[in-house]
């Protein structure tokens, strides 16, 4: 399994929409953090490649880009 850092929108337990953004091979999910905004998200995603030289899917990318051009 290749090192992947994935996001997902998730709605909790408040009612929120929030970024959940994460590193694929981190088994004790201590890189894992929610955002409620998308820029938000995607600086982290961009600060965790370049600490732990994990890829950033395009389709991820092109996600979280098109929630913060629509914001």
């Amino acid at each position: 399994m290749a090192n992947l850092i994935l996001a997902s929108k998730r709605e909790v337990k408040s009612g929120a929409i929030m970024w959940h953004v994460y590193r694929s091979e981190d088994s004790q999910k201590s890189a894992e953090f929610y955002f409620t905004e998308p820029l938000k998200a995607l600086r982290y995603a961009f600060i965790l490649r370049k600490r732990t030289g994990a890829v950033i899917p395009k389709a991820i990318y092109n996600k979280l880009m098109a929630e913060v051009k629509a914001r």
